[in-house]
């Protein structure tokens, strides 16, 4: 009967025969036609008559669904963050395996300080590089905070290493990753102040620095010290909004210093002693509350004695400013000597001191306070000797200390004590003859030889001993020469070599130095390897000048340059010099 009377036509018998016959089959005890209703026919039915049920029955389901998924999905980013921090964990460790057995290995290792400082930051770049390369390939919603983090390390290391042009690009487009971020996370001083890290740390790897450009190159040169400051500037702006926001972080106006003290450095260079003084004072300013907020951190008293040293060698080149420069050098030692225990027995403590009196015996030196410069350079000398004996390892200590001897022995030739100037002179070339085998690329040995071997030709020359003094005076023009790297003052240093080896060009044995070219007793080979030398020392003046090293009275007056005074080349050189230290006559008003 259920057959005859579904709903829907075609589940119904076809005829009434069919269902007589079905009726007949059953009385027979015959299989019929019609059947009972299967399972999913009711639940097809139920559906039918319960609509809201099944509504809410496959809502259920793919709410059910969706969850799953949602579950499979952050399973899998699970999965992946604990194989990265895996991975990471297991590059921490190999990166911590090779710092410990390249610290525990053998004693030469242990001894090349410089070839460990650079394994280890070898192998943080690797480790950073990683890092940034696992970032980019990664779509977490920390990838990009990685990436920039990474990268901006990777630059920092590269800088470090020397890689001035990886540098640039490093921090270029860590620059990029975090100006994207700030813009992001508009509000988050975390952002803005990474941004600020990159762009100063940018711009201290475009600072060409004290290098002399390659001839042609001075264009390029200014452009790059230009862009160095403007990217300076920039964090700097950067800090002083931080500043504003978190005034209770000593961390933000740390590094506004730092930028600061920075860009006093460049215009130093560049001879505008007023921009900086204008950057340096802030500096020292910002330095000196830090100090007072507090007292007991060492790498603030240090940065504010350097500010107040880098103060004195801006002061010190003005005629009228011996006795400020004078006045900042005792304040950094003051500052340095009252560092409080345990840090006040430190040997940074301890070398930044040496550094300042070194600095001050020059100063003293200068103004013919002799006996005070002897003072402080006696002091200096003893803690450079006390630290090289007890660090032997470290190359820093004995270059300060070649340093010392070479400032020691000059104020010893000054006042007629050869012999005992001659000993010091010694004990600095043979420091620096070691420091230059080990230390092969560090251009600062060379530039302090130099002025070592130039000092013994200055004394042989005073004993009469000319074929000496002229081989001195070659060696350490040749020592200076050949570096791609020489800096502004190294190419001043080979043209006075230069210019004092010309003299003694054809000098007999007990003639005296010959000052006019045109001298009857000289050689036509004479007159041609003087003219050789002098035009080598004009070309490394203006090497100089375009290096910024163009103080106009110092090559007025420096007695090393008097060979060459007659000559053309030299007189328009010192013309140009002399045109550009007088400053613009301002146009009339109106």
């Amino acid at each position: 009967m259920l057959e005859a009377l579904h709903k829907e036509p075609e589940r119904r018998y076809a005829s009434a025969s069919a269902l007589a016959d079905d009726l007949d089959a059953v009385l027979a005890g015959l299989p019929i036609r019609a059947g009972r209703t299967s399972e999913w026919g009711r639940v097809v039915r139920f559906v039918r008559r319960q609509r809201w049920i099944a509504a809410a029955v496959l809502a259920g389901l793919g709410a059910a669904i969706a969850w799953g998924g949602w579950m499979v999905r952050e399973s899998w980013n699970l999965r992946r963050e604990l194989e990265r921090a895996a991975v990471s964990s297991a590059r921490s460790r190999d990166a911590m395996a090779t710092t410990l057995d390249r610290l525990t290995d053998d004693e030469s290792a242990i001894g090349d300080a410089a070839s460990l400082r650079r394994d280890l930051l070898t192998e943080a770049r690797r480790y950073y590089h990683d890092r940034a390369v696992d970032a980019e390939s990664d779509k977490g919603p920390e990838a990009a905070v990685e990436a920039a983090d990474a990268v901006t390390r990777v630059a920092a290391i590269d800088g470090a290493l020397g890689g001035r042009a990886e540098a640039v690009a490093g921090f270029r487009t860590a620059v990029d990753l975090w100006k994207s971020l700030a813009v992001r996370h508009l509000g988050d001083p975390s952002y803005a102040e990474r941004l600020a890290e990159a762009r100063a740390g940018l711009g201290r790897a475009l600072d060409p620095g004290a290098r002399a450009p390659k001839a042609g190159a001075e264009t390029e040169a200014e452009a790059e010290t230009e862009a160095a400051l403007t990217t300076l500037d920039a964090a700097r702006e950067g800090y002083l909004a931080l500043a504003d926001a978190l005034p209770d972080e000593p961390r933000i106006r740390r590094r506004l210093a730092r930028v600061l003290h920075d860009q006093a450095e460049i215009h130093r260079r560049r001879g505008d002693d007023l921009a900086a003084l204008g950057a340096l004072r802030p500096a020292i300013r910002l330095l000196e509350e830090l100090n007072w907020a507090e007292p007991g951190r060492l790498e603030t008293r240090i940065e504010l004695a350097s500010a107040f040293g880098l103060m004195a060698r801006i002061m010190g080149t003005r005629e009228d400013g011996l006795a400020s420069a004078a006045i900042a050098l005792d304040r950094a030692v003051s500052l340095l000597d009252a560092t409080p225990p345990p840090d006040g027995s430190s040997p940074r403590v301890a070398s930044d001191t040496a550094a300042r009196l070194i600095d001050m015996a020059d100063l003293h030196r200068s103004a013919g306070e002799i006996k005070t410069a002897v003072d402080a350079l006696t002091r200096a000398t003893a803690l450079l000797e006390n630290l090289a004996a007890r660090f032997p390892a470290d190359a820093s200590y004995r270059a300060e200390l070649a340093s010392a001897y070479n400032l020691d022995a000059e104020m010893l030739r000054d006042r007629g004590r050869r012999p005992e100037a001659t000993a010091r002179a010694e004990k600095a070339q043979a420091l620096l003859e070691r420091l230059i085998v080990e230390q092969p690329e560090e251009p600062r040995h060379a530039g302090a030889l130099a002025f070592t071997r130039q000092l013994r030709g200055r004394m042989l020359a005073q004993d009469g001993r000319f074929a000496e003094a002229l081989k001195a005076f070659q060696s350490a023009a040749d020592l200076l020469e050949g570096r791609k790297d020489r800096a502004a003052a190294d190419s001043y240093a080979l043209a006075c070599n230069l210019s004092l080896g010309l003299t003694l060009i054809g000098v007999k044995e007990g003639g005296r130095p010959i000052e006019d070219a045109d001298d009857p007793s000289l050689t036509p080979t004479d007159r041609l390897r003087r003219d050789v030398y002098a035009r080598r020392a004009v070309s490394a003046l203006r090497q100089a000048v375009a290096g910024g090293y163009d103080r106009y009275e110092v090559y007025r007056q420096d007695p090393a340059l008097d060979p060459l005074r007659s000559r053309e080349d030299f007189k328009k050189l010192l013309a140009d010099l002399a045109a550009k230290s007088v400053p613009a006559t301002p146009a009339p008003a109106g």
